[in-house]
């Protein structure tokens, strides 16, 4: 009887020991591990996050069971679960307050991943953009909304309009034209009752050359600058976020000069009507979060306005050390550089070509 016991407390014992280990988070993520005051704003671009099924307004005929990419629910599942695991772990013990996501096809797509075992305990909502994209691919913002509520949700087409608006209403509709729209939210934070503008940008590529596409680039980024002033002349002290993937390093022209972000170094007046490229600091580090035609770069950036880095403008603060990457090393290949999800047509089981990168709010 004794020997009986012993073994069902062995037993029971590896049981426990087994749980522990997989609810514990890699070692290589802890310092990401966030506090009860801080709030951590993401933005990933999850590379081509499609469903399997057909839209017939957009083409995504390789993204089908059929298509060149074979795209089927298996996979379609294993990229969710994947992409689940790295809101989840970028969050610590915890989750992030705002993740803003590049490269999403529909709505359809932000519920199947919140569904996921990963996230099923947040309290998500989102917001997502019905641009012109040939292809269908949008950017989704997501709140947790046990610290943020949406006040209001606006799209920043890239392309002008003929009432000269610089955005619409989401629940406008317009015709198809080309280009990605940006997605500008306003968020109340609860804990502090203070007021979040979230713009959320996918920049138009450099597929078809970087000098050739660099005007795109810089027009999108004229409108979003004008918006900017708007919001800042009505209410100098307004916070601002302005992410996504630019396409374009910190140090380019539609970044360094047309949206005139600033370097925030530490010790520098700041001057709440300006807005500072917290990426700029990581770059000068000499990391990046992709890999383009051989060379590391930083396109994801995270940008503030003054105010979330002047102490004496509101409860809400941004630390001076800026963006952070997130590359633990389930998301690195052997040389360093992220463990994508497709080689070619082939899906290789990874998780995304880019690294995710976040910066932390304090209140």
């Amino acid at each position: 009887m004794s020997a009986h016991r012993d073994i069902l407390l062995s037993g029971l014992l590896c049981v426990l020991s087994f749980s522990f280990i997989s609810w514990t988070i890699p070692a290589d993520t802890l310092d990401s591990t966030l506090s009860d005051n801080m709030s951590r704003i993401v933005m990933y671009n999850v590379e081509n996050l499609f469903d399997t099924f057909d839209d017939p307004d957009t083409d995504d005929k390789d993204f089908l069971p059929d298509g060149a990419m074979h795209w089927d629910k298996p996979k379609y599942h294993d990229k969710l679960g994947r992409i689940a695991q790295v809101l989840s772990d970028i969050g610590g013990w915890g989750y992030p307050g705002i993740i803003g996501l590049c490269e999403v096809e529909n709505a359809l797509v932000i519920q199947d991943l919140l569904k996921r075992r990963e996230l099923a305990r947040a309290s998500y909502r989102f917001a997502i953009t019905e641009g012109g994209d040939s292809r269908g691919i949008d950017v989704a913002l997501l709140w947790d909304s046990r610290v943020y509520r949406r006040l209001r949700q606006r799209e920043i087409p890239a392309y002008p309009l003929s009432d000269n608006r610089l955005w619409i209403d989401y629940h406008e509709k317009l015709p198809r034209h080309g280009g990605r729209h940006a997605l500008w939210t306003t968020l109340k934070h609860s804990p502090t009752g203070e007021i979040l503008e979230v713009i959320l940008v996918h920049a138009p590529s450099r597929r078809q050359g970087t000098r050739s596409t660099s005007k795109q680039r810089i027009k999108v980024m004229t409108r979003i600058r004008k918006i900017i002033d708007d919001i800042l002349q009505t209410t100098p002290d307004r916070h601002i976020v302005l992410m996504g993937d630019f396409n374009d390093n910190p140090t380019d022209r539609s970044v360094s000069m047309t949206l005139q972000a600033k370097t925030p170094h530490r010790g520098d007046s700041i001057d709440t009507l300006s807005i500072y490229n917290m990426s700029m600091l990581t770059l000068l580090e000499r990391q990046g979060s992709h890999r383009h035609q051989g060379r590391t770069w930083l396109p994801d950036q995270i940008i503030v306005s003054g105010s979330l880095l002047h102490r004496a403008s509101g409860l809400l603060r941004v630390s001076h050390q800026g963006t952070k990457i997130f590359d633990p090393k389930y998301l690195r290949r052997r040389d360093g550089n992220p463990l994508r999800s497709f080689k070619g047509t082939h899906y290789a089981y990874g998780y995304s070509d880019h690294f995710p990168v976040y910066i932390d709010i304090r209140y």
